[in-house]
C-alpha cells in the first residue's frame, strides 16, 4: 500500500505553502524448502544429501519463510515567496522542511514436518531483526533573476538517524549511529538565446548505506 495526501495553499499572488503527507506499507514474505542454499547449476536435477530432509507435504522435510515489512511515514512543507525586487534583481524564495520515519521489520519463521506455509500460515518465528531509522530536512534557496540570467545559491540540511537490534531469537544490544551533513548547491540558467536555454550547476549530495545488506553495521 503507498499513498499520499497534498495540500496547496495560495496566501498571495506571491507567497503559497505546499505540504505532503506519505507513507508506504510493503509486507514481503518469501517461502521455500530447507535446505535454502541450492545451487542453480544443479537444478531442476538436484538431489538431496540426506532424503530425509526431502520436503513431501504432510510427512516430511521443512519449509522455511523470510518476512520482510517496510513502513515509511513522511511529511514535507514547502514555502515560495515569489517575485520579491531587491540589490537590482528579481528574486524567488523557496523553503522547505521535511521528516521520515522509516521501519523495516525482518523476521524468520519455520513450519513443521511436511507443513506447508504461505501468507496465512507463516510458521514459528524463530529470528527477528528490527531495523529504524528517521531523517530530518530543512532546506533554502533564492532563484536570482537579472537579465536573461538566473543564479540560483542554496543549501540543504540533513540529519539522519539509524539503529539496529535483534529482538527475538538470541536478543542483543541495539546499535546505532547518526548523521549531520551540509549540501549546499549552485546553478546558473541563461536564457538569451530565445528559444534555447543553458543550465549548468554544481551540487553536492549523498546516499547512505543500505543497512540490512552491509557486512556490519551501519
Amino acid at each position: 500500500f503507498k499513498g499520499d495526501v497534498a495540500h496547496d495553499l495560495q496566501l498571495s499572488d506571491r507567497v503559497k505553502v505546499t505540504t505532503r503527507f506519505f507513507a508506504t506499507d510493503l509486507d514481503r514474505p518469501r517461502f521455500t524448502v530447507e535446505p535454502e542454499e541450492i545451487l542453480v547449476d544443479a537444478l531442476p536435477d538436484f538431489v538431496y544429501d540426506d532424503p530425509d530432509t526431502r520436503f513431501i507435504r504432510g510427512v516430511q522435510g521443512e519449509m522455511v519463510s523470510r518476512d520482510r515489512h517496510y513502513r515509511t511515514y513522511g511529511i514535507e512543507s514547502r514555502m515560495e515567496v515569489a517575485r520579491l525586487q531587491g540589490f537590482g534583481a528579481l528574486h524567488t524564495l523557496q523553503a522547505g522542511a521535511r521528516y521520515e520515519d522509516h521501519e523495516l521489520s525482518d523476521q524468520r519463521f519455520g513450519g513443521g514436518p511436511g507443513e506447508v506455509l504461505d501468507a496465512g500460515n507463516r510458521g514459528d518465528r524463530t529470528r527477528t531483526d528490527m531495523f529504524e531509522a528517521h531523517a530530518y530536512s530543512v532546506f533554502f534557496q533564492d532563484a536570482i533573476e537579472a537579465g536573461n540570467w538566473v543564479v540560483t545559491p542554496g543549501a540543504r540540511v540533513e540529519y539522519y538517524y539509524q539503529s539496529l537490534q535483534r529482538t527475538f531469537g538470541n536478543p542483543g544490544a541495539l546499535q546505532s549511529d547518526n548523521h549531520a551533513l551540509l549540501l549546499p548547491g549552485i546553478s546558473l540558467l541563461y536564457k538569451g538565446f530565445g528559444a534555447t536555454q543553458v543550465y549548468a550547476s554544481s551540487q553536492r549530495g549523498y546516499a547512505p548505506g543500505n543497512a540490512r545488506t552491509a557486512g556490519g553495521f551501519p
